[in-house]
């Protein structure tokens, strides 16, 4: 028996803590770029951010629909953020380029693959690859190295 139900208190909701940490970050980096002077910008710090983001992606592996929402949570905050002030970096813009990947389904993809099952073509409309061009032994038809005894750039 869990110890929830022993003591009918319910399970932690990891999703809620995590919307709760995107909140009171993106509250701080609001606060930061209000107090800016608009004509000197800032430079926010996303650490905190990138980490909550981080453990959404985390989420996607047992509940992919409430990672995906608190992904577009995140995006549509982290857009406030970036009108209410000058970024002078672009660590925020890319951490909602981020977010919205998350947004739209790129959690837990992995690394793309061209030609996941062997044998297998590219898609209905797209030129195969013409296999490369092999010089003598199999190897492929490149010059050797010559090197260049002049300077390769102008004084």
């Amino acid at each position: 028996m869990a110890l929830t139900e022993v003591t009918g208190e319910s399970a932690p909701d990891p999703a809620g803590a995590l919307r709760a940490g995107l909140d009171d970050v993106l509250a701080g980096l609001a606060a930061e770029a209000g107090d800016c002077d608009p004509d000197d910008g800032w430079y926010p710090d996303t650490s905190e951010l990138d980490d909550l983001l981080d453990e959404v992606e985390d989420l996607a592996g047992p509940a992919p629909d409430v990672a995906r929402e608190l992904a577009g949570h995140a995006a549509a905050r982290i857009r406030e953020v970036l009108a209410a002030g000058n970024c002078l970096t672009d660590d925020l813009a890319d951490t909602l380029a981020r977010a919205q990947e998350l947004q739209v389904g790129g959690l837990g993809r992995g690394p793309q693959q061209r030609d996941p099952v062997p044998g297998a073509g590219p898609g209905p409309g797209v030129p195969r690859l013409p296999p490369p061009d092999l010089g003598p032994d199999d190897r492929l038809g490149l010059r050797p190295l010559q090197p260049v005894r002049r300077a390769l750039h102008h004084a």
